[in-house]
């Protein structure tokens, strides 16, 4: 099998949904990955109270640029954003990735 690009933007996007997620499962939190190449959320979690919440993961390879959206961002309550540099060492599994993260609220003061 031909090894692929860990640089290739929709291996980063994976790899960095995909950390978001296991974090979430060791912290016991009822996440939820959506698939697909065009979508709006990411992750969705299911708190006790029956209340979710979004997320929307954006994950570089190299440099700290991300594109935030094509379309329109999600300011609601329940969104946030959770954006992930590996720092030029994507294919080095035992560096970790920096992680930043921020309220939709956080994100629209910034817009």
């Amino acid at each position: 099998m031909a090894k692929k690009n860990p640089e290739n933007n929709y291996n980063t996007n994976l790899a960095s949904e995909f950390y978001v997620l296991s974090t979430l499962a060791r912290l016991g939190a009822d996440a939820s990955l959506s698939l697909g190449n065009k979508k709006k959320v990411d992750i969705a979690i299911m708190k006790s109270d029956g209340k979710y919440l979004t997320i929307d993961v954006k994950g570089v390879a190299a440099q700290n640029d991300w594109i935030l959206s094509n379309g329109e961002l999600d300011f609601s309550e329940n969104h946030f954003y959770v954006f992930i540099s590996y720092e030029k060492k994507i294919a080095d599994v035992e560096i970790s990735p920096v992680v930043w993260i921020f309220s939709a609220k956080e994100i629209k003061k910034m817009a």
